[in-house]
Order: C-alpha cells, then structure tokens, then sequence
C-alpha cells in the first residue's frame, strides 16, 4: 500500500495549503482534474434553440 504524504499534493507532490489539505490536491491539479476542463464547447443551431421553445 503506496503512503503518501497529507500536505502533499496526491497528484504533483507539490505542498499544500490549510485548505488544499481538506481536499489532498493543490489547485493546479483541481483545474486540471475538474469536469470543467473535459467539457467540450458545443456550438447550438439556432432551430434546435427554437424547438425547446415551442
């Protein structure tokens, strides 16, 4: 069993603040980690908009 170290980073091994320690990752690695950053922007035709509406 890998142990790691609570004021590090669980992904880069960078230290972490107070409040990055609640959660085992550094910012960095929250963006890079969150749905957000999967989300691919998706153009909406103005009909489909349209259809929604009626």
């Amino acid at each position: 069993m890998n142990q790691f170290d609570p004021n590090e980073c669980i992904y880069c091994g960078e230290p972490l603040t107070k409040w990055e320690s609640i959660r085992s990752y550094c910012w960095n690695c929250s963006e890079s980690t969150s749905p957000e950053a999967f989300h691919e922007e998706v153009e909406i035709e103005p009909s489909t908009v349209n259809d929604f509406n009626n």
